[in-house]
């Protein structure tokens, strides 16, 4: 592409980290192995907002995760973090989003302190700076 005829769009600038943002999902739908397990989802979180998901196990709290971070694509419906939609640009909202989604039995077995290696790790942190921040 010539960049002298690109058109940038708002979701290909970049958004400085630690920056707050929108997440909108609206009439998400997502089955798993032939499981509804989220069912026409809807909701709207402002920036800055702290929030948390609360239910039992199997209530879908992991799913909508998945789905916000673009690790699963919704069977219907929109979901968007800032300008980003997951379906498409997953990569970008993970660059700004952390998320611990356990799986069975390995962090039960991790110190706090290892924990925070792992994470760190997983997005290529420079050592120096990662036992600084976890002291």
């Amino acid at each position: 592409m010539n960049p002298i005829n690109a058109t940038l769009h708002s979701e290909d600038l970049p958004i400085p980290l630690g920056v707050p943002m929108e997440i909108t999902m609206e009439a998400v739908t997502c089955t798993l192995g032939g499981i509804t397990v989220l069912k026409n989802v809807t909701c709207h979180i402002a920036p800055g907002t702290i929030w948390g998901l609360i239910g039992p196990n199997g209530a879908g709290k992991s799913t909508w995760l998945r789905s916000l971070l673009g690790l699963i694509s919704p069977f219907s419906g929109f979901i968007k973090i800032g300008p980003w939609n997951p379906t498409r640009q997953a990569r970008k909202i993970r660059q700004h989003c952390t998320a611990l989604l356990s799986p069975n039995g390995l962090y039960d077995h991790l110190t706090a302190e290892e924990h925070l290696e792992l994470v760190a790790r997983i997005w290529h942190m420079p050592r120096t700076i990662v036992m600084s921040r976890i002291k």
